[in-house]
């Protein structure tokens, strides 16, 4: 769990913290033992997400969504390779019990951008999982995906487009990388107090439309400008 401190957070104590909070995860157990699922859908729901709670942090699980028959819990782990992956369970009602399946989502983070987010987003009340679904919610809405399973590994997710994408966040503008095929990739973060010209009116824009990505292409020049914000 991230404790975010009353002064102002550098880019040194922000690499510190994000570090910090693995280490947490990392010493986390699973206390969720085998013969201990429970079977009806409101338990398990309930109990899953605790689980995930309890292994991940808060900052880092969320409900997405849910009815009566499913819910989409979406949590955040870091991988073997550096990056922070957006994972998800679903969990389904079934006439004699309820089911879980666990799959993973193409969009990751990198250690920079989760720093950002813990220097300039977390302190105006967003969290690393808000701002990385955030970010998918937008992808998947705006520029969409199909999954081609005779695609190599890790190249099964093709998008609709590709190229440098500005993401609107409530508190703020995400700088993702989307390619033909395989993870988005978020690269930075910058605070919506924070953004000034052309970022600024564009993250305006986006906030009063229903489409919350903006897409160019990979050798636009524009998004030079926001990577170095």
């Amino acid at each position: 769990m991230i404790a975010l401190p009353d002064c102002t957070i550098t880019p040194n104590h922000a690499r510190g913290l994000r570090r910090e909070d693995d280490r947490w995860v990392e010493n986390r157990t699973d206390p969720w033992h085998a013969g201990g699922c429970p079977k009806r859908f409101g338990p398990r729901t309930r109990a899953e997400e605790a689980r995930l709670r309890a292994v991940h942090g808060p900052d880092r699980v969320i409900r997405a969504a849910a009815d009566k028959r499913r819910c989409y819990l979406m949590y955040v782990v870091r991988e073997t390779t550096g990056l922070y992956r957006l994972l998800i369970t679903a969990i389904e009602k079934r006439p004699d019990r309820a089911v879980s399946m666990d799959g993973q989502l193409p969009v990751v983070a990198t250690p920079h951008a989760v720093e950002r987010m813990i220097q300039v987003l977390m302190p105006t009340g967003a969290t690393m999982i808000s701002t990385v679904h955030g970010v998918f919610d937008a992808l998947n809405t705006g520029v969409g995906y199909r999954r081609v399973d005779s695609n190599p590994p890790g190249e099964e997710m093709v998008w609709t487009r590709s190229g440098n994408a500005r993401v609107w966040l409530p508190k703020g503008l995400a700088l993702v990388s989307v390619p033909d095929r395989g993870d988005a990739v978020i690269r930075t973060v910058v605070a919506a107090d924070g953004l000034i010209g052309r970022n600024r009116l564009i993250w305006e824009e986006l906030g009063a439309s229903k489409e919350k990505v903006r897409l160019r292409s990979a050798a636009a020049k524009a998004t030079a400008a926001l990577e170095d914000a």
